[in-house]
C-alpha cells in the first residue's frame, strides 16, 4: 500500500487518486497519483509600528524651556545623577516622551500639499474656464 499524506483539513479538496499501472518502483511499489485543489494563501506581514518621540518640537523654545525645567525637576528630585548612563538617558527619554509626545510612526500620504501652491491652482483653474468654453463651442 502507498498513501498520499495531507492535512485532515485538506481531505475535502482531494479530487482524484489512483495508482499507475505497469509502472513500478520496486516489486512492490507503484506509483500513486494525486490530484488536489489547493489555495495559497497570502499571510499578512505583521509590521509593528514603533512610536517615536517627536524629538523635532525640540526646535520650539516654549517646548524647550518646559523639557528643560521638567529634566531638572527630575533630576532634583532623585538629588544626583546617576552614575549609570543607561539610566540618565532613560530619565531624558521618559521626559521627552511626556512633554513633546510620541507619534504612531503611521504615514500621512494623503496629505501631500505642499505642492498646491496659489500658482498651480490659478493654472487649474484656467484649463477648467478653457475646457468649458471648448464645451459650449462644440454643443
Amino acid at each position: 500500500m502507498d498513501y498520499v499524506l495531507c492535512r485532515k483539513k485538506d481531505l475535502q479538496r482531494l479530487l482524484d487518486c489512483k495508482v499507475i499501472p505497469g509502472k513500478s518502483v520496486t516489486k512492490q511499489h507503484r506509483p500513486v497519483v494525486c490530484k488536489m485543489m489547493l489555495e495559497s494563501k497570502k499571510r499578512k506581514i505583521l509590521q509593528t509600528r514603533e512610536l517615536k518621540t517627536k524629538w523635532w518640537k525640540l526646535n520650539d523654545n516654549t517646548y524647550h524651556e518646559k523639557f528643560k525645567e521638567k529634566v531638572e525637576q527630575v533630576i532634583n528630585g532623585k538629588n544626583a545623577l546617576p552614575e549609570n548612563w543607561v539610566q540618565t538617558a532613560e530619565i531624558v527619554h521618559e521626559t521627552a516622551k511626556e512633554v513633546f509626545g510620541v507619534a504612531t510612526g503611521k504615514r500621512k500620504d494623503d496629505h501631500e500639499t505642499w505642492w498646491w501652491s496659489e500658482e498651480v491652482q490659478r493654472c487649474v483653474k484656467e484649463k477648467r474656464e478653457a475646457k468649458k468654453e471648448m464645451g459650449q463651442e462644440q454643443g
